[in-house]
């Protein structure tokens, strides 16, 4: 991976965790905007398996630190495993648009969200933090909230971003 595809990403990171830094809570939760900006720098650089692994640790470790669960620790788990399958769908998707909007990076978010998301709700359940009524009512309300932000988020960064990327990349192979 080349020394400004990692700068990206790191940029990208601290912008998320600025943002979920100083959100405030929507009812109960707060949307993990590490997340969604994790999703954003996997789309733009379209790392291999092993470096969107690492892109996920490191946003699980970024939201271990905000994090208001009992097990905070496990945002490191779910990370890395949204972005695995975020970084896995990313190569097999073809770029399709709709008009303004890019399909694939709506799928790259949903991908990533609901396994990451589902992963920690799942957890708790399974640690026995919250009831299973809890589990499918709220906690899966909170997750389909997040995705809901995480969507409207990238959806409307992607595009000026991804243009900004490929201008850079071809200027830089002349």
């Amino acid at each position: 991976m080349k020394s400004r595809d990692l700068a990206l990403i790191a940029i990208l990171l601290a912008i998320g965790t600025v943002i979920y830094a100083f959100t405030p809570n929507l009812g109960v939760m707060t949307p993990d905007t590490v997340s969604t900006f994790a999703v954003l720098s996997i789309l733009l650089v379209r790392p291999k398996l092993s470096a969107g692994l690492g892109i996920g640790i490191v946003a699980g470790f970024i939201g271990m630190f905000f994090s208001k669960s009992p097990i905070a620790w496990f945002n490191v788990v779910v990370h890395a495993a949204g972005a695995l399958n975020a970084t896995f769908w990313t190569s097999k998707l073809p770029d399709m648009k709709i008009g303004p909007v890019y399909l694939k990076s709506l799928l790259i978010t949903v991908a990533y969200k609901i396994v990451g998301g589902g992963l920690f709700i799942t957890a708790m359940l399974a640690f026995g933090l919250i009831p299973f009524k809890v589990y499918i009512t709220v906690a899966w309300g909170n997750v389909l909230i997040s995705l809901a932000v995480g969507i409207v988020i990238v959806l409307i960064l992607y595009p000026p971003a991804k243009a900004l990327y490929e201008k850079q990349l071809s200027a830089t192979a002349r």
